[in-house]
């Protein structure tokens, strides 16, 4: 995280290896997350509904943050991303990665602003 006045910027490095279980998730922010696609693919949902969320809170740099996961999303849009690919999901959609080719590696990219804004 850096700050470059008003936000932290973010740049964490995400590895899924292909046996790993995913869970469906929606963080409780406006925060939008950037995926890079570096090596691996898979299916991707985004949007829909999680079924029956969990709540958990995360204290991220800048504020408190609650997400929801579940074990998969009801409706959403599926799509096969591959090495090169970018992913943008907006803060407050669900996503899951509900199928990969193999081992999944890739960048998330966010700016969360330093104040309680962020939040819902």
């Amino acid at each position: 995280m850096v700050d470059v006045g008003g936000s932290q910027v973010g740049i964490y490095g995400a590895y899924r290896p292909a046996a790993a279980p995913d869970r469906a998730a929606l963080h409780q922010t406006k925060v939008t997350e950037v995926y890079c696609i570096l090596e691996g693919g898979g299916e991707i949902t985004t949007g829909g509904k999680l079924i029956e969320p969990v709540v958990t809170t995360k204290a991220m740099a800048s504020a408190i943050m609650n997400s929801r996961s579940e074990t998969s999303i009801v409706g959403g849009v599926t799509r096969h991303v591959g090495k090169g690919d970018i992913v943008i999901i907006p803060g407050g959609v669900p996503h899951y990665w509900n199928k990969r080719d193999g081992d999944l590696t890739y960048i998330i990219v966010r700016s969360d602003p330093t104040s309680e804004l962020a939040l819902k």
